[in-house]
């Protein structure tokens, strides 16, 4: 029979072991962001949809635990899901749904029909 002390010294690195903490589901957002497209879809005219690719001086957003730099400004944020609530001053400013797929994070949002109704979809990439 085996030492009972053993056992239990095992099954207590067992339990420790398996309870690190979770990362934060913002884990993936944070650093920084260049952009490299915007691609605009689905507007109510079509005339309006475009590509724009970025070369030079391209857009770079940060995202620290709390806090989207984008532009020289800074908001704080939340997720939820694949959605990315931005703040100014305690209001909900935008809700954009976010992806990464390997070094890429892709930002979503649809406006409303007073703004054309056109799909913004911004790329970028993960700065190393």
């Amino acid at each position: 029979m085996k030492n009972p002390l053993n056992l239990l010294l095992a099954a207590a690195l067992l339990l420790i072991s398996g309870c690190k903490d979770d990362e934060p589901a913002n884990a993936v957002l944070l650093g920084a962001w260049e952009n490299t497209s915007l691609l605009v879809t689905e507007c109510t005219d079509p005339a309006n949809n475009y590509t724009q690719d970025c070369q030079d001086n391209c857009e770079i957003i940060f995202f620290t635990e709390t806090t989207v730099i984008s532009l020289g400004e800074t908001f704080p944020y939340t997720v939820s899901e694949n959605n990315l609530n931005i703040y100014e001053n305690s209001y909900t400013i935008s809700v954009l749904q976010y992806s990464i797929e390997n070094t890429v994070l892709t930002l979503t949002f649809k406006a409303d029909s007073a703004d054309g109704s056109c799909k913004f979809a911004s790329k970028y990439v993960k700065i190393p």
